[in-house]
């Protein structure tokens, strides 16, 4: 949406992995600006945030991938906050003074279980009555819940994925859940075999599904290709200490070194297995190559 306004509507929460709760905000957050002919915003804040305020928590989502999904949803006004000690030190009501002066926020939209400011102790309502006393709009959205009736949550979305159910995770999710990375020189066993990979470096405050060997896609220069990425170690090469997330492209012949690759997961297809040979393993990577027929 484009507006000459530099007044903003402003989505409120941490967005980690923009489920269909948070596609519910962002669509508010959207139809409230353009009613007030505003500019529609999220609230953002640094991939150490995340690990701040929960223990062992990694992201599902990094800024820089968040921020892609938001510009593919129609957001493209990002109000950052990257100082941690003084997001986790200000009181609520300064944090929300703080918005309307330094980005001409005139209205907020959160969901009802939203908490921020020091010890979280600011939530929904404080928001609602914050917006009443000095003539703002806001939105308060009701929590967005699965078929099974349980609540969609960046935290039950994280242990999906951890547990290696990527298909139910997408479900939830805004988009399949993805890693983006730079492709670097690994051991190239895979192209001594006759299976190139591309081995990615990633975020470390990125989580990483359950090890295993995955049905997924990969994006590279605007062209999609079919993939199996393994995650994890390589048994069958006795090495069982260095954890790596390797992909082969199926149709693909180039040099990807040093560029950075999409892999979006579609489902788990196996273990990792330790086979007795190289032909073995071979096999079953050309039987892994169909699960995409």
């Amino acid at each position: 949406m484009n507006s000459n306004s530099s007044q903003t509507v402003l989505a409120l929460g941490y967005f980690d992995g923009i489920h269909l709760g948070h596609r519910a905000i962002i669509d508010e957050t959207i139809r409230l600006a353009k009613r007030l002919n505003a500019t529609p915003g999220v609230v953002t804040f640094a991939d150490d945030f995340l690990s701040s305020t929960k223990s062992d928590a990694n992201v599902i989502y990094t800024l820089s991938e968040r921020m892609t999904i938001f510009r593919e949803l129609g957001i493209s006004y990002f109000a950052e906050h990257n100082d941690l000690e003084a997001i986790l030190h200000i009181s609520p009501i300064d944090f929300i003074n703080h918005l309307v002066d330094r980005f001409d926020a005139i209205a907020f939209v959160c969901g009802s279980d939203h908490r921020f400011g020091k010890n979280r102790s600011g939530n929904a309502n404080l928001i609602a009555e914050y917006c009443k006393t000095n003539s703002l709009d806001c939105t308060i959205l009701g929590e967005i819940r699965s078929q099974s009736c349980d609540k969609i949550s960046s935290s039950s979305i994280r242990k999906l994925i951890s547990k290696g159910k990527i298909q139910l995770a997408n479900e939830y999710l805004v988009r399949p859940f993805s890693i983006t990375g730079t492709v670097v020189h690994g051991f190239c066993r895979g192209r001594t075999i006759g299976f190139p990979t591309a081995n990615i470096t990633v975020n470390p405050q990125k989580i990483l599904p359950l090890t295993g060997v995955y049905a997924t896609t990969t994006m590279i220069a605007n062209t999609l290709y079919k993939s199996i990425t393994n995650i994890g170690t390589a048994p069958t090469f006795d090495d069982s200490k260095n954890v790596t997330i390797e992909t082969h492209l199926l149709g693909f012949s180039g040099d990807l070194y040093d560029k950075s690759i999409t892999v979006s997961f579609v489902r788990r297809i196996r273990d990792i297995i330790k086979f007795e040979s190289i032909d073995e393993l071979k096999k079953q990577l050309e039987k892994d190559g169909t699960t995409h027929d």
